[in-house]
């Protein structure tokens, strides 16, 4: 069977240090029926010369030089013009193993599934590699892969747009875009992707190599910019609640509530004021719409953190540590 075009998006902004590693990781794929589309974002180092010089290389690079408008405008922009049955979106300070898309291109086929993904691994400078793992690959739907990963048991795969491969046709069906001008842009948008997939193939090995470095948003000082997050778990409850999705629903009011108590122990810590007058605000407008929803013991815990909300953020710390 012929091996269908899968296009592969790379946002990149600044990183000079990092980009030839992650071009280089995505050019040596076993699959090779690949179109691999860097998406200059108005970077200011030697990122615009670094993406010219592989599209003179390697015929399978396109290039796009676009003025700055964030991490979502560029993967629309690199959307916009992909031409594959498939994409995928990698982040240009990452790592990818050489097998990654053939992996994930394979489970979507044999399992007929419109999203696969895989787990990932975090790293500083090195990373070990291990993608070993004699484990079945595992087909579910998207709602139930959903359910997994409010329940905690999707760690590795977690709602980020990077370890995934999707039927390009799932954005354009549902008019699926990254919001343009916001942060933690895939935290608006996986989940609806993953809902509206028939069926999902989770392939049960790490292939992805998250880089940790210092200066992304979510290893940099708290700003309001986290609140974002907040924000977009928000839009999810209501998602689900035009959707009449309550077995959902009641997860993601969970997870709201859990998020919020999060960052607001970050905002106390690094003195926010203005943020943590908005997560409590923010709470109690879901919370006088949703917290019927909550179990008895977490609506207890999360009614206390309203009242005492440097306490029991302090105390949720503790207990996940």
């Amino acid at each position: 069977m012929m091996s269908e075009l899968v296009s592969v998006v790379i946002p990149i902004y600044n990183v000079e240090k990092y980009l030839c590693q992650c071009v280089d990781s995505v050019l040596a794929q076993s699959y090779t029926n690949i179109e691999v589309i860097l998406v200059d974002d108005g970077a200011t180092d030697s990122c615009p010369q670094i993406c010219d010089d592989y599209e003179k290389k390697d015929v399978r690079v396109k290039v796009i030089h676009k003025r700055n408008g964030g991490l979502s405008d560029a993967r629309n922009a690199g959307l916009r013009i992909a031409l594959g049955e498939y994409i995928c979106f990698f982040d240009s300070d990452d790592v990818v193993h050489n097998d990654i898309i053939a992996e994930l291109y394979r489970a979507c086929t044999e399992n007929k599934a419109d999203i696969s993904t895989c787990f990932f691994e975090r790293f500083t400078e090195e990373r070990s590699g291990n993608n070993e793992n004699k484990i079945q690959n595992q087909d579910c739907t998207g709602k139930e892969l959903i359910s997994r990963i409010y329940n905690g048991q999707g760690e590795k795969i977690a709602f980020v747009a990077w370890n995934k491969l999707y039927k390009k046709d799932l954005f354009e069906k549902h008019n699926i875009l990254y919001p343009v001008g916001k942060h933690h842009e895939d935290t608006y948008t996986t989940y609806k992707l993953l809902y509206y997939a028939k069926s999902v193939c989770i392939v049960p090995k790490e292939l992805y190599y998250y880089r940790v470095r210092q200066g992304s948003i979510m290893n940099s000082v708290f700003s309001l910019k986290r609140l974002e997050d907040i924000e977009a778990r928000e839009e999810a409850i209501e998602f689900y609640s035009n959707q009449a999705e309550n077995a959902l629903l009641k997860l993601a009011v969970n997870d709201y509530f859990g998020s919020s108590v999060r960052t607001y122990g970050d905002a106390h810590r690094s003195t926010c004021k203005e943020a943590e007058t908005k997560i409590i605000n923010d709470c109690y407008s879901v919370w006088n719409k949703y917290s019927s929803l909550l179990e008895w013991k977490k609506r207890l815990f999360y009614g206390l953190f309203l009242k005492y909300p440097n306490m029991i953020s302090n105390i949720y710390l503790k207990i996940k540590q």
